[in-house]
């Protein structure tokens, strides 16, 4: 099951030795190979001021936070499944690399601008605290990569959807911006399993789908 959290202190020291001790394994090359894959990210720059922001607009980033949220435990634990390749957890980490920047974009952007000025509810300002999501990563190299797929459909998803409904000019740039970012990750991840995949879930439709994977945002 993909629901329950691990946010204790001794799970969390665990995994991230486990975390460092794999890179250190990889070594150089498959570093290298693996940012080749994935590419690099240029994050977008912070709207100049904060009338850019719309309620709706806010809403939205305050949704992407929390997805992105997930992302960032999902790849940093699933590195860590013995049945991948080298050079598959070499991408997942690369993966959840990127998901912190394009979360700490989102977390910014909403402290800068869209809590102090639009009056989020506090149980939305209270999502801007650090979650943590468990998940088994225990099964075979395809039930690993699927998964993988299966999230980062919904949530190139709910980029590129949240690019559609978002009102201000700039704000529908950058979701678009980085919604091609969560777009590469799931062309690569597909193209593991030799197949296609296509983000082209709506927004209710993505937060369905990132249920199953124990999102549970109020937003």
């Amino acid at each position: 099951m993909w629901l329950y959290p691990f946010d204790g202190p001794k799970y969390m020291k665990e995994r991230d030795s486990q975390l460092s001790s794999r890179r250190a394994f990889l070594g150089r090359g498959a570093l290298a190979g693996g940012a080749l894959a994935i590419g690099t990210l240029a994050l977008p720059a912070l709207p100049a001021h904060a009338l850019s922001f719309s309620g709706g607009d806010a809403q939205l980033l305050a949704f992407l936070l929390e997805v992105e949220k997930l992302q960032c435990e999902y790849f940093k634990n699933a590195s860590l499944n013995k049945a991948l390749t080298e050079t598959e957890a070499n991408i997942f980490i690369f993966i959840a690399r990127q998901e912190t920047d394009q979360k700490n974009w989102c977390r910014l952007a909403l402290r800068k601008f869209a809590v102090d000025n639009h009056g989020l509810p506090s149980t939305m300002s209270g999502g801007l605290e650090e979650k943590h999501y468990g998940f088994d990563t225990v099964g075979s190299r395809d039930s690993v990569l699927r998964e993988a797929i299966r999230l980062k459909k919904a949530s190139a998803s709910a980029w590129l959807s949240a690019a559609g409904e978002a009102d201000a000019g700039e704000i529908v740039s950058a979701f678009a911006s980085l919604g091609g970012v969560q777009n590469r990750h799931l062309a690569v991840l597909s193209n593991a399993l030799g197949e296609t995949t296509i983000p082209s879930l709506s927004v209710s439709e993505a937060r369905r789908e990132l249920a199953h994977f124990g999102f549970d945002s109020p937003v």
